[in-house]
């Protein structure tokens, strides 16, 4: 029989650790609080979304009797179909003393059906946004419910099942995320569920809380429970194939979650769980045959493993042990910070660089837009002034010149002359027309070319069409041609009058001419005075949303300048605190190993001084395991 003297001895060989922790964390920065330095209960957090299998998961861990669980399900959803959300705020569930709901603060009896409308009034505050909704409700399940069979958690955890943070009310999700934030925070244990076939589940970016993104870090803070793994269709025909181990599974489960970009050490794998239960787990059962034989092996090696694992937080030990993962989990998350941070500043200096590009492109196009306003208000103004002014007058008049197109009297002798002459003059008129249709009016503002058309900016090109009729020179033309004799008399000549008449039906001509050309000219004139109106009407909105443009970017630009500024400074913020964290962390190692110093020479002090040879011999062998105990707590072993 084993002395009592001896197992009392040995009941006491982690108290020196007990105390040195508890005078530890009275002085710990409260930043380095999660974990630790809380009260005797110990809180297991169950975060989970919708149809992952959390509920079940729950359900079992609490010992709820497989009859009993569709009916306790029922209840926790408050009148919710199955597949939807149903919890609204943190509940942590308890074995009630009798068979009757008992729902937060109330301590009356509820049957299924009041309970049921007790959530669903729940429900309803949280998403009126209602100040009295409470922040965490204590949900006493029936007893009748628990089963025999089964040993539930004992009296000093408390399972706390906590919402998922996608809710779609407003009000819902800030409360979710409000209370999601304050229990994983002073959670001992969080267990992730997710579905096997969803492993992206466990990323930081889907995880969403900060308390939960590193987990990886600080992996003996968490357990992750992977819901309907043995009745999936890969580890199915990996199991037929394969027969693995438990080990191997994890190895495999590894393997996919890397794939994922989840880092997965050999210390976060031993925290992996694989599990399957609730309906499929009794589909597969039904279905019997090997398969389920052999993963039945394996799923209820995994549950008491998990199970296991879960109870070993349930004491003060374990917290020790987190506290001495404060530095491992600072290094972690210094490393990943590092990694993630370098890349912040490189990808916003890329993004300013950019910006600048972009800013760069706008102002050019702004500034194009300003020089041709210019430019095209400047030739309408001359356009307006050129169809207004005497200068077209004088500059259309010059194109049909008299003196090249009616000759002297003096020249002209014969009818035949004077018709040759009307017959110049009829072509020379034609000619000058065309010649004008190809030719252009110079409108001035030279030094202000139009953009792409540097030389002929101050250039306009008339478009004078057909020519106007000559009737008045081809009827003299026609009259003179009638003469029988070629000549005139010398008494009664008749080439004054003939003259005449040739020089007034020349000058009725060109008179039409000159006329016809200046309106065509003018009016051609102001339509692209017109034209040119609008177009700077446009030009001018065009530019003033690019300027608007640009302030838009500039503004982006400084935003881009502020934010680069801010993760700098946060970069330098957080290496402060992580480093904060891993001296503290230093501290409490070397304060625990004083502790532990001090522990053996107390124990060696008691053996030398112990006159009794059977307790100097139990005081040697206590001496021996508290030896041991500061490297258990340093590796995570001895619980």
């Amino acid at each position: 029989m084993i002395d009592k003297f001896w197992l009392d001895l040995y009941e006491t060989r982690h108290q020196w650790a007990f105390d040195a922790f508890a005078d530890f964390v009275k002085g710990i920065d409260p930043e380095l609080t999660s974990g630790v330095g809380r009260s005797e209960h110990v809180t297991v957090v169950v975060y989970g979304s919708t149809q992952v299998g959390k509920t079940t998961l729950m359900l079992d861990m609490l010992g709820i009797g497989s009859e009993h669980a569709a009916e306790v399900g029922e209840v926790l959803r408050g009148g919710r179909p199955v597949g939807t959300s149903s919890t609204v705020t943190a509940l942590r569930y308890r074995k009630s003393s009798d068979d009757s709901w008992h729902l937060g603060s109330n301590s009356a009896s509820l049957d299924n059906a009041e309970a049921v409308a007790w959530f669903g009034a729940l429900r309803e505050q949280v998403e009126a946004g209602a100040a009295t909704a409470p922040d965490v409700v204590d949900v006493f399940i029936p007893r009748r419910c628990f089963s025999s069979e089964s040993e539930a958690f004992s009296s000093d955890i408390r399972l706390l099942d906590l919402p998922g943070l996608n809710a779609a009310n407003k009000n819902e999700a800030e409360h979710v995320k409000r209370i999601a934030e304050t229990y994983v925070l002073n959670a001992d244990l969080v267990v992730l569920v997710g579905r096997i076939n969803n492993l992206g589940f466990l990323r930081p970016v889907e995880l969403q809380l900060p308390q939960l993104q590193d987990w990886t870090s600080f992996p003996m803070r968490f357990r992750v429970v992977l819901t309907y793994s043995f009745s999936s269709a890969s580890l199915r025909e990996y199991f037929i194939e394969h027969a693995p181990t438990i080990g191997e599974v994890r190895e495999r489960l590894i393997k996919e979650l890397r794939s994922h970009d989840i880092a997965i050490t050999s210390e976060v794998a031993r925290y992996l769980y694989p599990l399957e239960f609730g309906q499929s787990w009794a589909a597969l059962k039904q279905a019997g045959g090997d398969y389920f034989e052999s993963a039945k092996g394996a799923a209820d090696e995994l549950w008491t493993d998990f199970m296991e694992s879960v109870r070993s937080v349930a004491n003060p030990y374990s917290r020790m042990r987190m506290a001495f993962g404060i530095q491992h989990a600072a290094d972690e998350k210094m490393a990943t910070f590092h990694k993630e941070s370098a890349e912040t500043p490189r990808a916003l200096t890329e993004r300013i660089d950019k910006e600048r590009r972009v800013l760069s492109g706008f102002q050019s196009h702004v500034d194009g837009l300003a020089k041709e306003c210019v430019a095209l208000g400047k030739r309408r103004e001359a356009l307006v002034s050129a169809a207004e002014a005497d200068r077209l007058d004088a500059e259309i008049e010059a194109r049909f010149p008299w003196s090249d197109i009616v000759p002297s009297k003096a020249s002209l002798a014969r009818p035949s002359d004077v018709a040759n002459a009307a017959q110049h003059a009829r072509d020379r008129l034609l000619e000058a027309w065309n010649e004008s249709s190809a030719q252009c009016f110079d409108i001035g503002e030279r030094d202000q070319p139009e953009s792409g058309d540097r030389d002929n900016a101050h250039l306009f090109f008339a478009k004078l069409g057909a020519s106007p009729n000559v009737r008045e020179i081809d009827s003299v033309i026609d009259r003179l041609e009638n003469y029988y004799i070629d000549r005139y008399s010398p008494i009664f000549s008749a080439l004054d009058s003939d003259y005449d008449e040739f020089v007034d039906a020349v000058r009725t001509a060109r008179k039409r001419f000159v006329n016809i050309a200046r309106k065509t000219t003018a009016d051609q004139m102001k339509a692209e005075a017109d034209a040119l109106k609008k177009k700077l009407r446009e030009h001018e909105t065009t530019r003033e949303l690019a300027i608007a443009a640009v302030n838009k970017r500039n503004a982006a630009l400084e935003s881009l300048h502020d934010e680069r500024l801010l993760a700098e400074q946060q970069r330098e913020e957080f290496e402060t605190r992580m480093q904060r964290s891993v001296e503290h962390s230093k501290q409490f190692r070397a304060h625990m190993a004083r502790a532990h110093d001090a522990a053996l020479d107390g124990a060696r002090r008691l053996f030398h001084d112990e006159t009794d040879s059977t307790r100097a011999f139990y005081r040697l062998m206590y001496e021996q395991v508290v030896s041991h105990e500061l490297a258990n707590l340093m590796d995570g072993e001895g619980e």
